[in-house]
């Protein structure tokens, strides 16, 4: 699996001065590791931040080997199916964590969503 960096963008609203924000994932960039070597460093077992899903690369042979989302996760807790299916990667596979994004997150209102577009 690929992990990178998001792009917070704010220049596309009229209604800010906000500068667009490189938010790099919260472990050393630009190197590999292996399975479990994440998990302590990244949310929510340590302090830094998980990548945004839209700036993650993985195939489906990946995502059925570590049994994909977790469809046991109803209502509230829909919101941390990301964070499950992430743990299950960090557990089973390696993943190349890179510094550059090749997308862009947009803001809202203030408030951050998960749109992303490239």
């Amino acid at each position: 699996m690929d992990a990178e960096a998001s792009l917070y963008g704010y220049r596309w609203r009229s209604d800010t001065q906000k500068q667009d924000k490189l938010m790099p994932i919260g472990a050393p960039q630009d190197r590999l590791y292996l399975p479990t070597e994440l998990l302590p460093h990244l949310y929510p077992l340590g302090s830094g931040a998980a990548p945004c899903p839209s700036g993650l690369k993985f195939t489906k042979k990946v995502l059925v080997k570590v049994g994909g989302f977790e469809e046991s996760f109803r209502k509230e807790l829909q919101l941390y199916k990301d964070q499950a299916l992430l743990h299950k990667m960090y557990l089973k596979e390696q993943v190349y964590h890179l510094l550059s994004t090749s997308g862009q997150v947009q803001t809202a209102d203030g408030i951050d969503s998960c749109t992303s577009a490239s």
